[in-house]
């Protein structure tokens, strides 16, 4: 089919352009045609009239997306250049076509320096090898982030650095360059090795403790142990981590009460518990254990010592036994001494009374004689036994030597001392021993001194007591006198004598 042949309007509006095209290239001849076809040039000027509206509009549209454009790129260099993070550009050449402020107080190289450069000119970029890294990422290698080491040129100290780098794509989906993001770790690596100094410091020292040492989670079970948790236990590290705290002593629930009562309150001290061995030895032990938290503070755990008391309760009982009366179980002389000088000293300090009873057993030779040694060594346990019985909770009795006892009365004046040494004798009067199926009857008298009214110190107080019990002896057995001192310029005199 042939094409249709233009309509005659369409001929005539482009024979018009074309004198018109003339016209405004100076042809003057093309004048007179305009002016003979009016209404043509009414068409083509209406025409011109639209496109230069569109014109309008398409410039108006670029002004608005440069304007865009611009406000983008703005933005993206305020945040480039606001980056704690030092951010440089490379195309495809390695020339570098951004760099931000961050990157000039790394490296000390001003923009307005580095924009054009290669990286390879760059010391740093050359220097660490991130050049040829780079490189290699545009040949298609996968790039990691990496840290580096750098001394900076004037600097006394090497920084370490790390380097993430991102291929920058174009518009047909290839890549047209690259963005490095450096980011300066010193200080992170320089608290990250304190923390690891810090952290092997913490290990050594509890590695160096001899005491068994565990932390404790919130649920009971252990966390971490040291070299001496482990010989105490018998158990293998890897077994007793993650294992319950609690289970390693005889008594487990006690054990419990003590992991919590710590959470609870902050801490607990001397915690007594009797640890297990896996031989099924029983080793005693006073437990301490504090909380200790995180960062925010939350309570992470419990770190608990346990210190092995064998030898103290050893050194205790030593002690003990040297305290003692082998025969009769009460404080011996050299105990009694100590004691006294206990008590005076306290009630000098807090001006409180403090009364001696000294007492001896009347006639006890012929106990002995009478009825024999073991006879009598049956009436001192027992007379101990009947003084313990009578006397308070904080008297102390004690056997002071042969058949003759004390009584510590703390806090005791005159008026309570003498009634109480005369209920004793009373007592032991009424009492009658089984010897060897025999009732023996025995009678005591004793000597009554208080401190610091009748005596100023802890040998007069002694000596007083035993002047009274000289003179309960001298009245006749059996009774009760209390020290009385001389008037001004005189010596001691016999005690007043107070029972028959």
């Amino acid at each position: 089919m042939s094409q249709a042949s233009p309509s005659g309007d369409d001929a005539r509006l482009t024979a018009l352009l074309d004198v018109i095209l003339k016209f405004a290239a100076g042809d003057l001849k093309a004048r007179g045609v305009l002016s003979d076809d009016s209404s043509a040039v009414d068409g083509v000027m209406a025409g011109i009239n639209i496109l230069g509206e569109e014109l309008e509009a398409y410039a108006a549209e670029t002004r608005r997306i440069n304007d865009a454009l611009q406000q983008a790129l703005d933005y993206a260099r305020t945040l480039i250049e606001s980056s704690p993070h030092g951010i440089l550009a490379v195309d495809r050449d390695l020339r570098i076509t951004e760099w931000n402020r961050a990157m000039t107080q790394m490296f000390g190289l001003a923009r307005q320096e580095a924009i054009g450069c290669s990286l390879d000119e760059i010391p740093f970029a050359r220097e660490t090898g991130e050049a040829e890294r780079v490189r290699a990422g545009f040949d298609g290698a996968s790039l990691q982030p990496r840290e580096i080491a750098y001394r900076i040129p004037g600097s006394d100290k090497q920084s370490f650095f790390e380097i993430v780098m991102a291929p920058l794509p174009n518009h047909t989906s290839g890549i047209q360059g690259a963005v490095l993001r450096v980011g300066d770790i010193t200080e992170r690596k320089r608290a990250a090795e304190q923390l690891r100094l810090a952290s092997l410091y913490a290990r050594s020292l509890i590695e160096a403790s001899l005491d068994p040492l565990v932390t404790i989670s919130v649920d009971g079970k252990i966390m971490d142990v040291n070299d001496a948790a482990v010989e105490a236990t018998g158990v293998p590290r890897e077994r007793l981590i993650g294992s319950d705290f609690s289970g390693y002593f005889t008594d487990p629930e006690k054990a419990h009460i003590g992991y919590r009562e710590a959470f609870t309150t902050g801490g607990v001290r001397n915690f007594p518990l009797t640890m297990m061995h896996a031989s099924g030895k029983l080793t005693e032990v006073l437990y301490n254990a504090s909380v200790y938290h995180t960062e925010t503070g939350e309570v992470a755990g419990v770190l608990a010592a346990a210190r092995d008391i064998t030898e103290r309760r050893r050194a205790e009982q030593a002690e003990e036994l040297a305290s003692r009366d082998s025969l009769t179980g009460l404080y011996n002389h050299r105990t009694f001494y100590a004691l006294l000088e206990d008590e005076t000293v306290r009630a000098l300090r807090f001006n409180r009374p403090l009364s001696l009873l000294m007492l001896d057993i009347d006639h006890f030779k012929a106990v002995n004689d009478t009825y024999g040694h073991q006879a009598g060594d049956a009436i001192l346990n027992g007379l101990s036994d009947l003084l313990m019985r009578q006397a308070r909770a904080v008297d102390r009795v004690c056997r002071y030597g042969g058949e003759e006892f004390t009584l510590v009365l703390p806090e005791t004046d005159a008026d309570v001392a003498i009634p109480m040494a005369e209920r004793l004798r009373a007592e032991v009067e009424r009492h009658r021993f089984d010897i060897g199926g025999r009732s023996v009857g025995i009678t005591v008298s004793i000597g009554v001194a208080t401190y610091p009214q009748q005596a100023s110190s802890l040998e007069d107080v002694v000596k007083a007591a035993d002047l009274a019990l000289y003179a309960a002896k001298q009245g006749g057995r059996n009774r009760v006198s209390r020290y009385a001192a001389a008037g001004a310029g005189g010596t001691d005199r016999p005690a007043h004598r107070l029972s028959a």
